[in-house]
């Protein structure tokens, strides 16, 4: 044992340490305006042992308090489909125009995020409203 003990200090060894357990996550997911959530987790304090033989640099003097910081949860935020509002009014079948009746559609925009069906994605106009799209093209 003690032989062991001889040959494991007269080899140089670096600074070692652990960190604990990860922190939760600061948010459920990333809202999209601000930076991602994070979660942290702090050195284990017991467990640093600095380094020896000499050619290795000795552990910082702030290791104790050192903190490691990592993104979590940066999945958009699940927004309800009725957040969104509706495009202008289109014609169900644009050879029959304004006969066929017309509908909009929700604007929902493309940004890889799950959206919660809370309502109908589409809805009808109004007889009045498809004929105003008439209008507006000819």
């Amino acid at each position: 044992m003690l032989q062991i003990s001889k040959i494991t200090n007269s080899r140089p060894s670096p600074c070692i340490f652990t960190y604990g357990a990860w922190s939760p996550c600061s948010a459920s997911c990333w809202d999209g305006s601000s930076s991602y959530p994070q979660m942290h987790r702090y050195v284990n304090k017991s467990s640093i042992v600095q380094a020896r033989g000499g050619s290795k640099p000795d552990c910082p003097n702030n290791l104790s308090s050192r903190v490691d910081f990592a993104p979590c949860n940066t999945f958009r935020c699940p927004t309800n489909l009725s957040q969104y509002p509706f495009t202008r009014c289109y014609y169900k079948n644009s050879m029959k125009e304004s006969s066929g009746g017309c509908y909009r559609i929700r604007d929902v925009p493309l940004d890889d995020r799950l959206i919660l069906m809370d309502v109908n994605l589409t809805q009808n106009c109004s007889d009045m409203e498809c004929d105003h799209i008439e209008k507006f093209l000819f």
